[in-house]
């Protein structure tokens, strides 16, 4: 009985915590890659939001939403063509799929998809993945448009952004930017230094498979989120932090798999 009321509250609050933020973008329940999800699905295409059917007879949370219709752009996998229309089905967040609003509509995506998630003329898309908000897939964008060049190599890539943007002090509208960030990654025998591009994200190829610390860049009034950082799953964990700010995570990379590691500053205050 207690389990059950456990379970309860458990979903009650993922609903409650989905269901306030303004729309979907990107939610991911488990730690997985981009090869790992590019792997997984049957469709992966970037598509614009062009239009949304709503019912009175919808309740909340759906927001009014019936469907949320959306034109191809591009095609990363799948029999699926440039120019076609998906018929995106609403979720409420507690079923895990996404749901969407009137702020949706000119918005660009990138969808992982599975034929089975297609019901009844309109795709689920699952929130719990590596789809997201095109502006927020910058990552998956790198390795996506090289797929066939670079499919079976090892790869350690990650994303650095901003809790809020901080101003820079003594300049005024000026913020900090993520472009040209180092990440230094260290093997058993060798170190790497790495530059982030412009969107925050550094991404290194054929590394031997073993165990490797990452350490990124701190500027002065920044700090790495802790929060954040002590939600990595296991073989991301956080193995020294020390008041100079140097942090230094761990990660594992396979033969032939990806690892990733996204870091996230704030306001050192």
């Amino acid at each position: 009985m207690h389990l059950r009321r456990s379970i309860l509250y458990a979903v009650l609050f993922l609903s409650v915590f989905l269901l306030s933020l303004p729309q979907a973008e990107s939610f991911t329940c488990l730690p997985i890659t981009v090869q790992e999800q590019y792997e997984w699905a049957n469709i992966v295409v970037i598509a614009q939001a062009i239009s949304i059917e709503k019912s009175a007879e919808m309740p909340q949370p759906y927001d009014g939403v019936r469907s949320t219709t959306m034109i191809v752009e591009k095609v990363f996998k799948g029999p699926i063509k440039i120019g076609e229309q998906m018929v995106f089905a609403q979720g409420t967040g507690a079923d895990c799929v996404w749901f969407f609003n009137e702020k949706s509509i000119g918005q660009r995506y990138l969808f992982y998809l599975v034929r089975d998630n297609k019901y009844r003329g309109s795709w689920n898309a699952s929130i719990c993945g590596r789809s997201a908000a095109l502006r927020l897939a910058a990552d998956d964008l790198l390795y996506l448009e090289n797929v066939e060049k670079v499919r079976g190599k090892t790869r350690l890539s990650g994303t650095l952004s901003f809790y809020e943007a901080p101003i820079v002090q003594g300049q005024q509208g000026t913020r900090w930017t993520l472009a040209g960030k180092k990440v230094r990654v260290i093997g058993e025998k060798d170190t790497y230094e790495l530059v982030t591009n412009e969107d925050g994200v550094y991404e290194i190829y054929d590394l031997p498979a073993g165990r490797y610390k990452i350490e990124p860049e701190i500027p002065s009034g920044l700090r790495i989120d802790t929060f954040f950082a002590s939600k990595v799953p296991p073989n991301k964990r956080l193995i020294d932090s020390v008041r100079s700010k140097r942090e230094t995570f761990e990660v594992m990379l396979e033969s032939g798999k990806h690892s990733y590691f996204d870091f996230t500053y704030r306001d050192d205050r």
